[in-house]
């Protein structure tokens, strides 16, 4: 203190004119310690290279090592290089180099790899964007980043076209039209509602052309200068800033640092979201170190024991977690990570407890604290954790890591001395350029270095409160501004306010992150209404879930007449009243829990959300719930039940009085997933949907989202073990499984079953066992389906098949052409010709009957089934093929495409007159028998299957009466 004083009486005395907070207050050895000795952290590592050239360096060490893991796939670093350039090639010809910005919106998957990869060895920059979000943020994002280019997925650009919340409205996706064929083969120039030009690169589609490129690594154009990604982050106006980073701040973050040595022996696990800045650090400290890196599915993290199974049946070695997602873990399983190399945790303030819970159950060998803005390339220091201080009431978040500098400095730019606080700026090789499209938040938050002798240098400005520790570490406090963070999430309350001001009865409302329950923060907005007539606050959640991404709307509303006010004219935040559930609308919607179950889980549900009055048909995330506190609810839930929950039932349903009717059917563990709700509605004569040779449901989602029905719509696929899917070698086995499925949700008829392709013969199949137990089939409805071959087939029958197909040619190209991509109709013919062929030989090789024979390198060839599902479809093909249909009792409903199949039955009926004792309803529906399911034919499905249940319900009610 005698020092600072002395020091700042020479400033004085040298300057009497300064300003006093001008004036230096530091010695000069004090000084030398905080901006030298503390920041000493430079060290080689390549600062002229591209992350790609790093990667195909790496490739040649080791070609054959495998690179990349998500479930049953995988892929070795040459042949991930190999895929890599070749997209690479095809985007240098659609105009991608250095500079350009290219989306990237797919799920977790070797594909997303692959493409992160492309663009960069194209040249370009990569834009994460999550197909979670909401259609709003996602036109923001492309409009913002004008790139002209967006890989994707099919399946994606269909399921993208309504709002993955099942509410009104159209993804940029859905607007995306056909303008015309010019460009490269294989791809489509299409506009945006954003009035922008973009290519739509399907990756599933478009690979038939993409692999005609060159295997061969392209030149590179780039430079460590240049563009690697732009990820958003919340912003404080109302919409989210596009933070760009440089290929040399990501090589800082992972190359020869200081906080992890990384090795090609380790395996890393990819846990984060790819528009979450941590994947940066997963994805590319695997790739660039020769280790393999793991895929993990959200849902398999969210359930604490198979994550932990995971971890340790994969071997991870090193792993990120958020701050909230570790303290979940740590409190549900503190040993999971006994074998972990490496585990790194941060993102917000954490709890000392769960560290200790960790420490004493078996720690990893090294445990991390870590901090970093997106700004800064993810880390910016680090803090080994070996010890947890009595009474300690935070973790340091440690030194900075290497080739980055951190100065604690007051509001004039001067550093405050140790124990003061004093805002944390970063500087050093892992700052970002610039925000996208903003120069005046980049002049804001991006200053130059008043420290560093190095030309061009630049500080950015946190508003993070720490100071200085004795011993050199960080101890951190929290923001200087509104800026919070909730579960590992960066968010900015003023754009959630802002976008709150925009509803027609919202006059103004303040977001804050507050404590509702002890150690979990929540969004909570206070909002002041129309006093006339105030929004419900399920409106408000409605309004803001269409515009923002699920961690950013409010947990809790609180309505207020006014908000409180400070003397000085602004929001006095500190006297916003705790949180209570609005009293009129539980005086509206309140229905109490009607029997013990339902009690005792309203109980479990008030500790866990931290709401006292809970009724029976409350919604749990309309109560402030989200996915970790679903964890602890199922957690809670096995812990006084003995049943375990899948995480599934409480998104598809998140009311008390479902998760009472699973209880009471003991939700059995083996059936995991197998009963998915896929349209809500009347439960007490749903619609039961069975999956594809593959095992997936996706298919049928086109048909619904075009159905007027009342019902509930359920699909019903196999059942899972750790995630995995467990596919059926026996059809009756399936189908007495599927029964029991049913049985469970309704235990009597009447029962509506639909099946297409494959699932129809197991819909026959269920049909027949529903009516064995003496239950009413209402409608058995088969979609392009036949119950298979009832006699031997002829070499007449084969001329005619083939004479057939020649007429048929013309109808099934206009057909493909009104739902695929001219390229892809091409490279279908291609595929379709070598199925010929191979059935011509057989012909004459094996006789007739072999020529009719589908094998499954035939329906893998013309593109019915993705090789991701390779294992699934051969169980599922092999069953059947050795089942045998019997005769059905009832009627069966067939809606047959137009265009039929190569070499399929020639029958109107597909045979199934000889199966059906009670008669065949024969539609016939334009297209052929994949564009069926596909726009614009699936409208013409959707009409024909409501007029058949309508039919099929009258016709029931009909004979309830009568009897």
């Amino acid at each position: 203190m005698l020092g600072h004083f002395h020091t700042l009486l020479k400033g004085i005395v040298a300057n009497p004119e300064q300003r006093l907070s001008d004036l230096p207050l530091l010695t000069e050895p004090e000084r030398h310690q905080l901006l030298v000795e503390w920041n000493d952290t430079d060290r080689d590592y390549p600062r002229d290279k591209c992350i790609h050239q790093l990667f195909e360096s790496q490739v040649e060490r080791t070609p054959e090592a495998v690179a990349v893991v998500f479930e049953d796939q995988q892929l070795t670093y040459k042949e991930l290089n190999r895929r890599a350039n070749q997209l690479a090639h095809y985007l240098r010809k659609l105009g991608v180099g250095p500079e350009v910005l290219v989306g990237i919106c797919l799920d977790r998957s070797l594909e997303m790899v692959v493409g992160l990869l492309g663009i960069l060895k194209a040249g370009g920059a990569y834009v994460p964007l999550d197909p979670e979000y909401p259609k709003e943020r996602l036109e923001f994002m492309l409009g913002d980043t004008r790139a002209p280019v967006l890989l994707t997925e099919e399946r994606l650009i269909g399921e993208l076209a309504e709002d993955r919340r099942s509410k009104p409205g159209l993804s940029p996706w859905a607007a995306l039209r056909i303008d015309s064929a010019e460009g490269l083969e294989g791809g489509d120039s299409r506009s945006s509602i954003l009035n922008s030009r973009i290519h739509v690169v399907s990756l599933e589609t478009a690979w038939d052309i993409i692999i005609q490129e060159s295997e061969e690594n392209p030149a590179n154009l780039a430079t460590a200068d240049d563009l690697a990604y732009v990820l958003y982050t919340s912003g404080s106006t109302g919409k989210p800033k596009g933070v760009a980073v440089p290929h040399r701040a990501v090589n800082r973050l992972v190359i020869h640092t200081d906080y992890v040595r990384l090795e090609p022996s380790d395996v890393i696990a990819q846990v984060s979201n790819f528009s979450f800045d941590a994947s940066t650090f997963e994805i590319w400290g695997a790739l660039l170190h020769g280790a393999r890196l793991f895929m993990i599915r959200t849902d398999v993290v969210l359930s604490p024991q198979a994550f932990a199974d995971q971890i340790d049946k994969q071997g991870i070695t090193t792993l990120f977690l958020t701050t909230a997602l570790f303290n979940l873990l740590a409190a549900e399983i503190p040993s999971a990570f006994r074998k972990l190399q490496h585990l790194l945790f941060g993102g917000e303030a954490v709890d000392p407890r769960w560290v200790g819970e960790i420490l004493r159950h078996g720690p990893p060998k090294r445990l991390l604290h870590v901090y970093g803005p997106t700004e800064t390339t993810t880390f910016a220091s680090w803090f080994l954790v070996e010890t947890v201080p009595q009474g300690a009431r935070t973790i340091p978040i440690g030194r900075p890591v290497a080739n980055t500098q951190i100065y604690l400095l007051d509001d004039h730019l001067q550093p405050v001395p140790i124990g003061i606080f004093g805002e944390l700026y970063i500087g050093g090789d892992g700052i970002a350029r610039a925000y996208l499209n903003r120069p005046e938040f980049t002049t804001e938050k991006f200053t130059p270095n008043p420290f560093s002798e190095k030309p061009g240098a630049r500080l950015y400005k946190t508003g993070d409160l720490a100071r200085y520790l004795p011993d050199g570490n960080i101890d951190f406090l929290g923001r200087i501004d509104q800026q919070v963070k909730v579960r590992g999430f960066r968010i900015e309350p003023g754009e959630i306010e802002s976008l709150l001001g925009q509803h027609p009865k919202v006059r103004k409302a303040v977001v804050v992150a507050r404590e509702v329950t002890p150690g979990e923060k929540r969004l909570v907005a206070y909002v002041v209404t129309d006093r006339l007539k105030p929004p419900a606050t399920s409106g408000l959640r409605a309004f803001l879930e269409e515009r923002l991404p699920d961690h950013m709307v409010p947990s809790l509303f609180v309505m207020m007449g006014e908000l409180p006010m400070s003397p000085s004219g602004k929001v006095d935040r500190h006297s916003l009243p705790a949180p209570e559930r609005d009293a009129r609308e539980i005086e509206a919607s309140y229905a109490a829990p009607r029997t013990a179950v339902e009690q005792k889980l309203a109980r479990i549900w008030a500790d866990v959300l931290g709401v006292e009055r809970i009724g029976f048909h409350d919604d749990f995330f309309e109560l402030g719930g989200h996915s970790l506190l679903a964890v602890k609810l199922l957690s809670r839930i096995e812990t006084e039940f003995g049943v375990r929950l899948p995480l599934s039932t409480l998104f598809q349903d998140g009311r008390i009085e479902q998760q009472a009717r699973l209880l009471r059917y003991k939700a059995r563990p083996e059936a995991d997933g197998s009963v998915v709700e896929i349209k809500s509605g009347d439960a007490r004569q749903p619609l039961f949907l069975i999956h594809l040779l593959s095992g997936e449901l996706m298919s049928w989602r086109p048909l619904v989202q075009h159905l007027r029905i009342n019902n509930a719509i359920y699909g019903l696929q196999p059942p899972k073990e750790n995630g995995v899917t467990r596919p059926f070698t026996d059809l009756r086995i399936m189908a007495e499984y599927y029964v029991n499925c049913i049985c469970e949700l309704q235990p009597r008829g009447p029962y509506y079953i639909a099946g297409y392709s494959f699932g129809g013969k197991v819909a026959l199949e269920i049909a027949h066992r529903l009516v064995a137990r003496g239950h009413n089939v209402a409608l058995l409805a088969v979609v392009d389906s036949g119950p298979g071959s009832g006699s031997d087939r002829s070499i007449s029958e084969f001329a005619c098949c083939f004479l057939y197909f020649l007429w048929n040619l013309p109808r099934w190209v206009i057909d493909n052409l009104l739902t695929t991509r001219p390229s892809e109709v091409l490279a279908q013919a291609r595929r379709k010709g070598r199925a010929v062929c191979k059935r011509i030989a057989r012909l004459f090789t094996a006789g007739p009957d072999s020529a009719f024979e589908t094998d499954l390198d035939e329906i893998f060839g013309v593109g019915y089934v993705p090789d991701s599902c390779r294992l699934v479809s051969e169980a599922h093909f092999r069953a059947w093929k050795d089942h045998v249909a019997l005769p059905y009792p009832g009627r069966v409903t067939l809606f047959r495409s137009r265009t039929r199949p190569l070499f399929h039955s020639l029958d109107l009926d597909l045979g199934w007159s000889r199966i059906a004792q009670g008669g065949v309803e024969i539609r016939i529906i334009p297209g052929h028998h994949l564009s069926i399911m596909r726009e614009p034919h699936v409208q013409n499905l959707a009409y024909e299957l409501q007029v058949a249940l309508d039919r099929a319900d009258k016709a029931f009610r009909g004979e309830e009466c009568e009897a």
